[in-house]
């Protein structure tokens, strides 16, 4: 499995997540690549992020290629010990 580091300023939750998500897009067609793990973690406005995966090969299935993320019904909320985030995307 290999792994790829981001990192990016954003002091609004809710943008960080548009923000990370097109990060995450760009990486995955730089490298032929398709994430399944992720980490992120927030120091102020600084964010430190991985993603986990493989490059793309035959077996791999594939379905519709996401564009981008948007910021189309926008949301980052914590609901008790959970995060719940939702946005819609660009295919």
């Amino acid at each position: 499995m290999a792994i790829v580091a981001l990192e990016f300023e954003e002091s609004d939750l809710e943008l960080a997540l548009v923000v990370w998500l097109n990060l995450i897009l760009a990486k995955a067609r730089e490298f032929g690549m398709v994430f399944s793990h992720f980490y992120l973690q927030r120091q102020n406005d600084h964010w430190h992020a991985k993603a986990a995966g493989e490059k793309w090969r035959d077996g791999l299935e594939r379905s519709v290629e996401v564009k981008g993320a948007t910021l189309t019904m926008l949301a980052v909320k914590q609901i008790g010990p959970i995060w719940e985030s939702r946005c819609v995307v660009d295919v």
